[in-house]
């Protein structure tokens, strides 16, 4: 699974001492023709969108800023896990000025967020980088989260498993499977388990320090704990807040959202029910990428409100005061070769998300792994690369940076894409 490579080096092994060479030899020859060639797929489908190069271009007249908050995955992680994504995303915006030292911030255990946590103990690291263009008169401010030390405790229940004791009996392809399965799978089980309070305190607080403060008002170093029902009315209203998430992540975004509106919507204090008012006036854009939301709400229960959109979303709707965003936009990628990703489909945002978030769903399909074909065994792609390479794909890129269906929208993306614009009336 690590390495495809490894896979096909094994394939010729097994071609080779069957006295299959011939064949083996047409397998690395097929191979080795089709590097250069990209032959990858990519088709869109849903309603015309700007991507963040709008939000900055409006800096220029309004001056709010930009914040972009990264939630990863399934997987371990450490703090730096989506610099490849944020350099590139930075270089294809034009940001190409950075601040020389990022600020690492400790998020801590909050009693308030999770009634059943008093541990005091560190929950998640937040590292935020600041990226300026040539001018100055744009910014962004880049917030990781790294949620894995809430995680990584509960694996050692089957680390065992990689020990020499066991792996050493295992056949080499079935130990790399093994290994990617016992760290990646037992993420999405933890997260629907007791530990979702934890990483959804976390990501909140996230969410709390985005919201709450600029680049100056952090601390490198700094422990917080941070309630977002406290929040600084006018950093909701004037900060362009945008959610880049990957597999699990897409999940985690999602709930916490919803968590936090609903509370905020719970709460009579004036300063919350202004934050409520100031949202439902806000569009939220999710990049999703290897988006996992169809896949974690199997076996759950849908959100109380559901099938409503037109009621609540439409100016004539009989609801629509009652909204809790102006819309949820959900851009989702998803390489079908990736075992751990899905599309989703037309009818989830009805059945499965909160009417109140107006949700809107756009359908990136598109190979961000290569497809290649191999003489008398059929196409393969990769299943690792199919999970984790969109940091490097240019049209992902591209799509993040710039939209669809616009006059904003990428050549490259026009040229590479296939776009089918999708109505709802």
């Amino acid at each position: 699974m690590k390495n495809f490579f490894k896979i096909i080096a094994l394939i010729f092994l097994v071609l080779s001492v069957s006295s299959c060479t011939s064949i083996s030899r047409g397998i690395t020859e097929a191979i080795i023709n089709q590097e250069d060639v990209d032959n990858r797929k990519c088709e869109i489908k849903g309603s015309p969108f700007y991507g963040v190069n709008k939000n900055l271009e409006k800096q220029k007249i309004d001056g709010k800023k930009t914040k972009i908050l990264m939630v990863h995955g399934v997987g371990d992680h450490i703090p730096g896990h989506s610099t490849k994504l944020s350099d590139n995303l930075m270089q294809e915006l034009g940001m190409n000025v950075m601040q020389e030292k990022y600020k690492d911030i400790t998020i801590m255990a909050s009693k308030e967020l999770d009634p059943l946590d008093d541990t005091k103990l560190p929950l998640a690291n937040l590292r935020i980088t600041r990226h300026l263009n040539k001018e100055r008169n744009k910014e962004i401010l880049f917030y990781e989260i790294t949620w894995s030390p809430i995680t990584i405790p509960e694996k050692e229940l089957i680390a065992f498993d990689s020990s020499g004791e066991y792996s050493f009996k295992r056949a080499g392809l079935n130990q790399l499977m093994k290994e990617f399965f016992n760290e990646n799978i037992t993420d999405p089980m933890i997260y629907l388990g007791p530990k979702r309070d934890k990483i959804r305190s976390a990501v909140t607080q996230s969410i709390c320090v985005m919201l709450s403060n600029d680049w100056a008002d952090l601390n490198d170093g700094e422990e917080v704990t941070c309630n977002p029902f406290t929040m600084k009315v006018k950093k909701v209203k004037d900060d362009n807040l945008i959610f880049l998430t990957h597999s699990l992540g897409s999940r985690i975004a999602v709930d916490t959202a919803q968590f936090i509106l609903e509370k905020a919507l719970a709460s009579k204090t004036a300063g919350n029910q202004q934050v409520v008012s100031i949202l439902r006036n806000k569009t939220i854009p999710i990049y999703m990428l290897a988006n996992q939301l169809p896949l974690l709400q199997v076996g759950q229960d849908n959100p109380k409100i559901t099938n409503q959109i037109n009621d609540y979303c439409k100016q004539d709707g009989t609801k629509y005061n009652d909204k809790l965003l102006e819309q949820l936009l959900i851009i989702a990628f998803t390489d079908p070769n990736d075992i751990l990703s899905y599309a989703i489909p037309p009818k989830f945002a009805e059945k499965s998300l909160d009417s109140r978030l107006c949700p809107k769903v756009l359908n990136v399909n598109l190979n961000v792994a290569k497809v290649t074909s191999i003489p008398g065994l059929g196409t393969v792609a990769n299943p690792a690369d199919a999970h984790n390479n969109y940091e490097a794909d240019e049209r992902v890129l591209k799509i993040i940076a710039n939209g669809i269906g616009t006059d904003s929208t990428d050549e490259l993306v026009k040229s590479k894409c296939k776009w089918v614009e999708m109505i709802s009336d």
